[in-house]
């Protein structure tokens, strides 16, 4: 009779140590925050990582001071929905050392429904926020050469009227010898134009 090894279930020390790496080790940021004092209750290494710190000089501080002061008034604001709300989703921010993050925040509650703590997480956008950048940048640069090339391709058109106009203001000369003052009026329209030209090219 062969032996049959069943599976044994993990103790619930091994799964709270999972959840543990995990938490910690999360690409976003993950802060839980007191709703009565706005202190800092728990925060992963990668929050402690992004600011360059330690976990002791963040728990206990109020979640303001990990933002930069440009933005402390929107965080005040958003504080203030949260607690009507319990909820804050996707709003841009900025942390103290300048990384551009978006914040999600979800309401944990008592058996009364009222708001105890919450549970946030920060995903840094610092990347995203740069290449965007760039991309406008560049988009930039496209339409001044597109606005450059429409502006050439303009002169050229009103080059290429002129250079009509004078053209055929010469011809209607040499075919007009018999009145002097009209010989005299297309070579005047000629000059104009043979100048006019001269400016855009010179341009």
């Amino acid at each position: 009779m062969q032996n049959k090894t069943l599976p044994t279930e993990q103790p619930p020390v091994f799964a709270l140590d999972n959840y543990r790496i995990l938490y910690e080790n999360s690409p976003d940021m993950l802060v839980s925050v007191c709703a009565s004092t706005t202190k800092i209750l728990e925060c992963n290494n990668t929050l402690v990582k992004t600011l360059n710190t330690t976990k002791n000089n963040l728990i206990g501080k109020s979640i303001f001071s990990i933002y930069h002061h440009d933005c402390i008034e929107t965080v005040e604001d958003a504080f203030k929905n949260f607690i009507e709300d319990g909820c804050v989703n996707n709003l841009e921010l900025l942390l103290k050392n300048e990384t551009s993050i978006l914040l999600k925040v979800e309401a944990v509650r008592n058996v009364y429904g009222e708001i105890i703590y919450s549970n946030s997480c920060l995903r840094d956008i610092s990347n995203i926020k740069e290449q965007f950048t760039t991309t406008n940048h560049t988009n930039n640069l496209l339409d001044v050469d597109t606005t450059d090339d429409t502006f050439n391709n303009t002169t050229k058109r009103i080059a290429n009227s002129l250079k009509l106009i004078k053209d055929s203001a010469r011809t209607l000369g040499k075919h007009s010898k018999s009145n002097s003052e009209y010989t005299k009026t297309m070579q005047d329209i000629e000059h104009r134009m043979d100048t006019i030209l001269k400016s855009l090219n010179e341009g």
